[in-house]
Formats: C-alpha cells, structure tokens, sequence
C-alpha cells in the first residue's frame, strides 16, 4: 500500500505507512508531519509580512483529505495550530537534562523503534515558538531550552547529534546508534534552518550557537554530497528525489543569505541539469 495521509478533526495529521519499504508500519503519528502542518496553518494565516516557513511537505498534494477539515479563517487555523502544538507538548519525552520527542515504530536505514530526529526537533521548537506567540500563552514556549539542550547530546546518549572530523555537529534526521548513519542532508539543513529561526524568534544564544555549528557541519561534508550531476539524498550517495533536490536548493538559498560560503552549492545544484530517476527519499 502506498503512504497516504490525512488530518484529523482537530487539524493534526497522522499517517498510513502500511508496508513502507518493506517495513510493516501501519497508521502513525509522525512529529514532523505534527509540527509542519502546524507551521502550515502559521504560514497560510498569520504570517502576515514575514517569509513562509520553508516545508518538507508538499501540502498542496497533503494531506489526502485536504478538503475535509480544511480551516475557513483565523480562528479555525488558530484552533488547529494550538492542537498540533498541544499533541506535541503531551508527546514530548523528558532525558536526563534535556526533552526530546521519540518515534515509536521503526523507519528506513534500519532505524529501530526510540529514534529521534534533529529536523522534527527543531520545526517542533519552531511550532511551539509561534504557538505561543498566537495563544499569547506562555507555556508554549517553556519547554523550549530544554528541547533545544537535546542537539549536542550524542545520539549514542539518547541526543540528535553526531560529530564531523573537525569536530562540528552533524543533526541527525534519524538519530539511532544502530541505523546506517545515513546523515541526510535536507535533515540537517532544516534543523539549521529551525535553530536559526528560533535563535531569532525566542532571542536564544544557544540555538544560535547550534544552528552555526551545524553550518560548520554542513560545509565540510557538502563535497560528499555533490553527484556531479545531481545532489545526494544521504551521506552513501542515495540520488535525490526531485522533490528533495529541489528542497536542497532552497535551503541553500536561505543559508546564502546568513553565510555566503553556501552560495556555490546552491548555484551547482541549481545548474545540475540532468534530472534523477524518483527514487530517492
């Protein structure tokens, strides 16, 4: 069965994996698809002048029921926001000095159940963020130190983060000891590209502390990323899909304008003419 997914009463999405490349899923919550839909209702309703939220998702193609609960104004969208934030503050797990959200059922690259994910944490502190700018509740924002302590925690330690020779943090989309280590680089780019939101938003130093380390990160490994042709979905050189290299592009372009060193890279990949086969992620 292919993945489809839908949205609730309430404005929060789950999905149907059913046999996910050959992993037997089924329906679930996904944080990622929680938080990004809730930046979803941000963006179409109360963004007013300020740039969109650059989403993995397609949600003009998302959920499969887009129609049926779709919000009519503000205050619809206010409600379906403050109820994906709310599911995510009730999911969240507490570590040893740190929070951190947990995926329960097993995912690609031989990642097991109890896995995390850099790009979830970092687009559900950014949700959160705006969650309490809307409600005008603070609480929204509590939790968002304690979220953001769990990027330099090693993944080996229950944390989101591996280190690169040089000594950066590498944001794990899948942050598992056992996986393939696959370091997708859209993961990382939208945790980097979350942290610096919310270094800005919340005024937190230590997410903009984060967000310049894992541009470190990103620039030393950016070579083994470069097909010569086409972008890598994963540090094994997994062809993109078009709909990530394209991702890939767009992150680039956001970075460019906080550190030019990342201006060539969104120009090669932008000049890649020769399009890959769907099959990346």
């Amino acid at each position: 069965m292919a993945f489809r997914m839908f949205v609730d009463a309430d404005g929060v999405p789950y999905s149907d994996y059913g046999v996910y490349r050959g992993l037997s899923i089924g329906r679930q919550r996904s944080i990622l698809a929680a938080a990004e839909r809730g930046l979803w209702y941000w963006n179409q309703f109360f963004r007013r002048d300020e740039a969109p939220v650059l989403l993995s998702y397609d949600w003009t193609k998302w959920p499969a029921n887009f129609d049926e609960f779709r919000p009519s104004g503000q205050a619809e969208a206010r409600r379906m926001l403050l109820c994906c934030a709310d599911w995510l503050l009730a999911n969240v797990e507490r570590r040893d000095g740190f929070r951190v959200w947990v995926y329960t059922y097993p995912f690609s690259y031989d990642t097991g159940p109890g896995w995390r994910s850099a790009h979830a944490q970092a687009v559900g502190a950014q949700l959160l963020a705006r969650a309490a700018e809307v409600s005008g509740d603070a609480a929204y924002a509590a939790p968002l130190d304690d979220l953001l302590a769990a990027f330099p925690v090693d993944v080996a330690s229950g944390g989101l983060s591996t280190r690169t020779a040089a000594g950066n943090l590498w944001f794990e989309k899948m942050a598992d000891p056992g996986n393939q280590q696959p370091k997708v680089l859209n993961g990382l780019l939208f945790a980097v590209l979350g942290l610096l939101d919310v270094g800005t938003r919340a005024a937190s130093p230590v997410a903009a502390e984060l967000a310049a380390s894992g541009m470190a990160a990103a620039l030393e490994l950016m070579p083994r990323f470069d097909l010569g042709d086409w972008s890598a979905y994963d540090i094994h050189g997994r062809r993109a899909s078009r709909h990530y290299h394209a991702i890939h592009v767009r992150q680039l372009a956001i970075l460019s304008r906080v550190d030019p060193a990342f201006a060539p890279w969104r120009a090669r990949f932008e000049a890649q003419a020769q399009p890959a086969p769907d099959a990346g992620g």
